[in-house]
């Protein structure tokens, strides 16, 4: 489960240093709709879950995260990103805890 943690983490910092080069050196996210702005930080996500999976491609108990969007650590990801911003404090433990506890349910 740490490697899956690690994962996600990996994920979600290659993310952000491409959510934050996108759009942001021309100054045009703050005039872009929410919904493009999200599009394009889904369609960011996407490539950086492929990038996950191939530095992970040796390891036999990864679950690749394009080939499951809908898992556990895909949705982990997007949600750091997405609601981190209303997490108390910045705190992400609470949505983590969350999403490795809905792993384990899936495991079982």
């Amino acid at each position: 489960m740490r490697r899956r943690a690690t994962a996600v983490l990996v994920l979600v910092g290659l993310l952000l240093t491409a959510a934050c080069s996108v759009d942001v050196s021309a100054g045009r996210v703050g005039s872009m709709p929410e919904r493009q702005v999200e599009q394009q930080v889904m369609d960011s996500l996407r490539r950086m879950a492929a990038k996950v999976d191939a530095q992970n491609a040796g390891d036999p108990a990864y679950t690749s995260l394009v080939e499951n969007p809908e898992g556990p650590a895909f949705q982990a990801a997007r949600d750091l990103i997405f609601q981190g911003v209303t997490q108390p404090s910045g705190y992400t433990e609470p949505l983590l805890h969350a999403w490795r506890r809905k792993a384990k349910e899936l495991q079982a």
